[in-house]
């Protein structure tokens, strides 16, 4: 705005030229002025971010995402009506909050929590059993009320991800071509539409992004700066308690808020080691007249007397100041100029020792004075992204021993102290799940009430807190054994290895139904080549940067390039510590970083096609026109929702042909022939001594 304003021109300059610089500055810019901000291609990106494709306002453009979401996550969800690839492990743990019969999970509890209250609330009593993958659903189940919850988180997502992209900087459209491969991404689908919690991480992680990008961006210390960041700490919190992996993402939040700390302690710093400026003092009563009356009669009076008489008009003028506000001139020397006394304590003490003590006290007082608003906002960053997620996780831990008081299937995990806190559990009708009565004490069993436990002081809750967390830690190290459907993380951005989740022979005749946990081929790729364009866009501008800091010309970075690199760190902290995990993995790990990756697609399509004005050089030219970035939008929102569409069978079990499904479910997975090649080939010839379940 500052550099859009009209330019006054010097003085020196013709009145003509003058009047013609007021009307046309734009027209004929000087080559000494730096250019303005409202290039005709800065106006093309803010036209694309009014509008989004196809006309949609950002507010129309959430309702149509989230209408989406909820048609796909939610037709059809009673289908398949038979246990479907890990819910034959959430089932379990459902029954087990219904029931209190104690089960174990390598993963916190939030999200069965959450799972479970609806349940409960839909009249679910735990009456399933869960035995084996295929097994059928009883008669009267609520199967919908089940599946709910996930459908909903997934619902969800693809308006959230707009929104973290709309305020990551994207454009509209690239905003909107964002929400939309979410939207289209198989392998998120799956995961949204049964009785699993991956659905509610996603929700979490994202929207604990989205609201720490909105404190950042609010006033420090401000109302919604707070209640951004108690937003923020509760996605963070209500994330680590669903799975540990939910931590790369609190890394990458808690990373953005040292930064801005120590950006505001350097500005704080840098502003209190520049001394005040003393304020302007207001001008005595009648300089003024004192002024015109001198210059008057130096007018009147010949040449001679006209130094003397404005010097009389100067004297009165000082006179008039000493008397208003006290001597503000050194004393002259004999013959000499007077000279404004020094302001500044130190600068009036000639550089004593008194002088000097003051001039400290003061940039001390100064420095204290400009660090006390950078600790109230390391304070509440401290309190709402640290203590109360850790209050939320200690509280899910708490609630999920409370809500499991009996012995069951999997207190065997746990040492004899903490089975003997539990107690027998009644016995239950195997179809209603009404209680029975109390159970009979075995001769073998370890529970409060058994022989085994007589004379066992049992845990208390933060000892069994403590105590359960250690055995989750040891169980997810301990896990060596492979699966068929696993994959390696060097895979994982290629979509490779789609999960094969169930299947059915009560179909149609001579037609499969299969559901296959999968990506979308063109979403994945895209989230793969806007990750590449934006790391290459990045490292570009790194290095320009330091050539221009060589030559004095450097700049600070704008908010979008601060963006990207936090999007490529939380990619790299989500994916490449499980290169370090020994234990069996699978695709649906790297659902988190796919998100990041097409945030990253938005932004590097922007960059590439939008032009980005810096100041004091000129705009590079844009590669396209608003339309023309529509245009490209939409035509690969098409091609994702055709390939999409293509695949739907098999995201959804539907019914089809078998060798129509074989073909299918091949292009599922298109990268495969070429990285078994290199697996088989390249990198056992760079890694020879390792073995092959670690290549």
């Amino acid at each position: 705005r500052v550099l859009s304003a009209p330019r006054r021109l010097p003085l020196g300059k013709s009145a003509p030229m003058r009047a013609r610089g007021k009307q046309g500055a734009a027209s004929e810019p000087e080559t000494d002025s730096p250019p303005s901000d409202t290039s005709d291609t800065d106006k093309y990106a803010k036209r694309s971010d009014d509008s989004c494709s196809a006309g949609l306002s950002d507010g129309r453009a959430l309702r149509w995402l989230l209408g989406a979401g909820v048609l796909t996550r939610f037709y059809g969800l009673a289908w398949p009506d038979e246990v479907v690839f890990d819910e034959v492990h959430f089932g379990k743990f459902i029954t087990g909050y219904l029931t209190g019969q104690y089960f174990f999970d390598i993963h916190p509890p939030t999200g069965k929590l959450l799972i479970a209250a609806v349940a409960w609330a839909s009249g679910f009593r735990g009456t399933q059993p869960f035995q084996k993958i295929g097994e059928a659903y009883r008669v009267g189940t609520n199967l919908f009320a089940l599946r709910a919850l996930p459908a909903a988180f997934g619902a969800a997502l693809p308006p959230l991800l707009f929104s973290l992209a709309r305020q990551l900087g994207c454009s509209s459209a690239s905003s909107l071509l964002v929400g939309c491969l979410v939207l289209l991404d198989g392998a998120t689908l799956v995961e949204s539409r049964l009785l699993l919690t991956d659905s509610s991480l996603f929700f979490w992680e994202a929207l604990q992004l989205l609201c720490a990008l909105r404190a950042s961006a609010a006033p420090a210390n401000g109302a919604a700066f707070h209640a951004y960041l108690a937003l923020t700490g509760v996605a963070i919190g209500a994330a680590v308690s669903t799975k540990w992996t939910a931590l790369a993402t609190m890394g990458v939040v808690g990373l953005d808020s040292l930064r801005q700390l120590l950006a505001a302690a350097h500005a704080a710093l840098d502003s209190a080691s520049r001394p005040p400026a003393s304020p302007p003092l207001p001008p005595p009563e009648g300089l003024l007249e004192d002024l015109l009356a001198g210059e008057g009669e130096a007018r009147r009076g010949g040449a001679e007397d006209e130094g003397m008489e404005a010097g009389d008009a100067v004297a009165r003028m000082l006179e008039r100041s000493d008397a208003a506000h006290g001597p503000s001139a050194a004393a002259p020397p004999p013959g000499g100029r007077a000279f404004p006394a020094a302001v500044d304590g130190g600068a009036a003490g000639g550089g004593g020792a008194g002088g000097t003590g003051g001039g400290d006290g003061d940039a001390r007082r100064r420095t204290s004075a400009a660090l006390a608003p950078v600790a109230m906002e390391a304070m509440a960053r401290l309190v709402w992204l640290l203590l109360l997620p850790a209050t939320i996780y200690l509280g899910s831990m708490a609630l999920h021993l409370k809500l499991l008081p009996f012995a069951g299937r999997g207190d065997s995990f746990h040492p004899k102290p903490f089975r003997c806190r539990l107690g027998l559990a009644p016995r239950r009708d195997p179809d209603t799940g009404a209680v029975l009565g109390p159970a009979t004490p075995q001769a073998d069993c370890i529970a409060a009430g058994c022989a085994a436990c007589r004379g066992q002081f049992p845990l208390s809750l933060p000892a069994a807190i403590s105590s359960l967390n250690a055995r989750m830690l040891s169980a997810n190290a301990g896990i060596k054994k492979q699966h068929t459907f696993s994959s390696g993380w060097a895979h994982w951005p290629f979509g490779s290895q789609p999960v094969f989740y169930w299947s059915s022979t009560k179909c149609y005749a001579d037609h499969y139904c299969r559901i296959y946990m999968a990506a979308n081929p063109l979403v994945w790729g895209v989230g793969l080549t806007g990750l590449a364009a934006l790391l290459l866009l990045l490292l570009g501008r790194l290095c320009s940067c330091g050539a221009r800091r060589r030559l004095g010309t450097a700049r600070g970075a704008p908010a979008a390039v601060r963006h990207g690199w936090l999007l490529l760190c939380g990619h790299a902290l989500g994916w490449l510590p499980f290169a370090a995990v020994k234990r069996v993995a699978f695709l649906y790990h790297y659902i988190p970083s796919l998100h990041l990756s097409l945030l990253a697609a938005g932004l590097a399509l922007d960059h590439l096609l939008l032009a980005h004005p810096a100041p004091r050089r000129a705009p590079a030219a844009a590669l396209a026109t608003p339309s023309q970035l529509d245009l490209a939008v939409a035509l690969t929102i098409a091609l994702a929702a055709a390939s999409f569409l293509f695949f739907l069978p098999l995201y959804l079990g539907w019914p089809i042909e078998p060798a129509d499904s074989r073909w299918r479910a091949k292009l599922l997975d298109p990268c495969r022939p070429v990285l078994e090649w290199v697996d088989s080939h390249v990198v056992p010839a760079l890694f020879p001594n390792v073995s092959a379940v670690e290549q």
